[in-house]
Order: structure tokens, then C-alpha cells, then sequence
């Protein structure tokens, strides 16, 4: 159908069904969202150890870092180290230091993907296909895109919200 051929479109039980197996294309049995759902628990307990991991090692990186400046810094109080020397290290230091802060900031702040969302959008898609199957053809009619009449070459239109009634109170054979 195109946008100007004046027609008006009212979805059938083939269409019905061609959307209920489309719909079913999508879903994804029992068994493999149970699967999902236990490796994904064991997956993210498993990132989550190993991101903590990596915000232990750049806290004693940091860590190894400040305490560098900071015999740096008391060596200089001591006169054992100069300033110049002090200030070149320190300035050094600080740069890889802001890195690691830095990343170890991204890691804290990150928030992780939630698998668990996704796995309860493809059990609500289950479902859908299950109640759009399980409804009476005339019921899976308005479940539908809404018919759409388009008038003359295309400025006008008018959209049912079912066969036969207009959502605009204009009977959709009047503009043929």
C-alpha cells in the first residue's frame, strides 16, 4: 500500500498470526533465561571482585606514590635533598599519581550494564507473544497498527483505532 492510494487498511487474522509469529521469533525459551539468569549471577559477582581487585591496586599504587613524596618532603625538611630536586621529583610523581586516580575514579563511578534488566525484558517479551497469541482475532485486530486512510495525495489522513470506527468521528468511506 502506498502513502496516495486512497485505501483503507484493516489488519486480518493472517495479520494477525504473521505478528504473533514475528512476536515468537523473539522469545527466548525457560530453560535458556534460567541459564542466563545463573551464569549472569556468577558473572557479576565475578567482575565485581575483579573491578575491587583493581581499585585495591591503584589505592597502593597511590599510596606507594604519596609515601615517595612524602620521604621526599622530609628529606628536603632534613636538608638531606634539595628543592629543586624535590619539586622535579614531586612534579614527576604527581602526573602518574592523577592518572591513577583518575582510573581508579572511572572504576568507582562506572556503573555497570544490569544484565538482570535484560533478562527480564526477554521474559517480558515471552509474555507479550504469549497474550497477543492467546486473544480473540478480534481483539488481536485492534492489537494492530491502527488502519490508516490517506486522502489526497497524502494531506490527509485518518487513523481507527478499530475496523470499521473512526477515531475522528468521519465515516472512512466518505473520502474515497
Amino acid at each position: 500500500m502506498t502513502p496516495h492510494s486512497n485505501k483503507t487498511h484493516h489488519p486480518s487474522k493472517p495479520d494477525s498470526d504473521k505478528y504473533a509469529s514475528i512476536l515468537g521469533g523473539l522469545v527466548i525459551p525457560d530453560d535458556v533465561i534460567n541459564w542466563l539468569r545463573d551464569d549472569a549471577a556468577t558473572s557479576d559477582r565475578t567482575e565485581q571482585a575483579a573491578r575491587q581487585q583493581a581499585i585495591d591496586r591503584l589505592d597502593a599504587d597511590i599510596r606507594c606514590i604519596d609515601a615517595r613524596i612524602e620521604t621526599m618532603y622530609t628529606d628536603k625538611l632534613d636538608g638531606r635533598r634539595t628543592a629543586e630536586l624535590y619539586d622535579r621529583k614531586a612534579r614527576e610523581w604527581r602526573a602518574p599519581e592523577a592518572d591513577l586516580r583518575r582510573r581508579k575514579e572511572e572504576l568507582t563511578t562506572a556503573k555497570l550494564g544490569s544484565v538482570d534488566d535484560a533478562i527480564d525484558l526477554m521474559t517480558a517479551t515471552g509474555t507479550a507473544c504469549d497474550l497477543f497469541r492467546d486473544q480473540p482475532p478480534t481483539t488481536n485486530q485492534t492489537a494492530t497498527p491502527a488502519p490508516i486512510r490517506w486522502g489526497d495525495a497524502g494531506r490527509s489522513r485518518e487513523f481507527e483505532s478499530t475496523p470499521g470506527s473512526s477515531s475522528s468521528g468521519v465515516d472512512p468511506e466518505e473520502n474515497v
